[in-house]
């Protein structure tokens, strides 16, 4: 009997350990959304022409975007730190040089990896060398 009772014990306790979450990783309220590039390393950014640039986050782990060309790729969290090393990009020239650099200061920070913080529908990306904010588009938001 109390042999039993041990082991009715451990394996109580292996089932409750496997029911501890782990620290919510920050992509979980960006999941599902797009957000608007608004500034680049502090200057706002004013769209030209007829793309709007901006990120989205896929439930399936995805980052997903568009500044003058697609890009998309798989996405890794650590906490509230986002790294997308390999993303898949179409390679057009970008008609205006403020999108051309905002491009290419998107894809570096991704590959390197980004601090991440969502407060009041801003998101920030930023690392040592850059800093990208973006702001939840309105039609996102109310999914």
């Amino acid at each position: 009997m109390k042999k039993l009772f041990v082991l009715a014990t451990a394996v109580g306790a292996i089932g409750l350990a496997g029911c501890q979450s782990s620290p919510a990783s920050m992509s979980q309220p960006l999941e599902g959304h797009r957000f608007i590039l608004q500034k680049v390393d502090g200057v706002p950014f004013s769209q030209t022409g007829k793309k709007t640039p901006f990120i989205e986050f896929s439930k399936d782990g995805r980052v997903i975007g568009s500044m003058c060309n697609h890009f998309f790729g798989k996405s890794q969290w650590n906490e509230s730190h986002l790294q997308a090393s390999e993303l898949v990009t179409t390679r057009m020239i970008c008609a205006s040089t403020a999108l051309n650099s905002a491009e290419g200061v998107l894809t570096q920070a991704l590959a390197k990896g980004v601090d991440t913080s969502f407060e009041n529908g801003v998101l920030t990306l930023k690392n040592a060398d850059h800093t990208l904010v973006y702001k939840l588009d309105s039609a996102s938001a109310s999914k």
